[in-house]
């Protein structure tokens, strides 16, 4: 785990990563929580996905937000509005 939270591209598996090391280490989970600037109930849910899945639990998944909804002339004008500016347009 601690490879991971200092190594890994992927910010949100260093968080989860440094979580559960802090959270073995004795600090708690509203000290974690504040540490990493997110809720303690966010902190909980890492480690108990740690303990249920090991490493494995920690591995952001695909977020279960709203999809997104966009009218498609209204993504084309902020694209080309965007282009107009200089602003790459993935």
């Amino acid at each position: 785990l601690q490879k991971k939270a200092n190594c890994s591209v992927d910010p949100k598996l260093r968080d989860r990563c440094r979580a559960v090391l802090w959270s073995e280490q004795g600090r708690s989970v509203t000290e974690i929580a504040k540490l990493l600037m997110v809720h303690r109930a966010t902190v909980l849910i890492w480690i108990k996905d740690y303990i249920r899945f090991g490493f494995q639990g920690l591995i952001p998944g695909k977020s279960s937000g709203r999809p997104r909804h966009v009218d498609p002339e209204v993504e084309a004008a902020v694209r080309r509005a965007l282009s107009e500016l200089g602003h790459a347009v993935r």
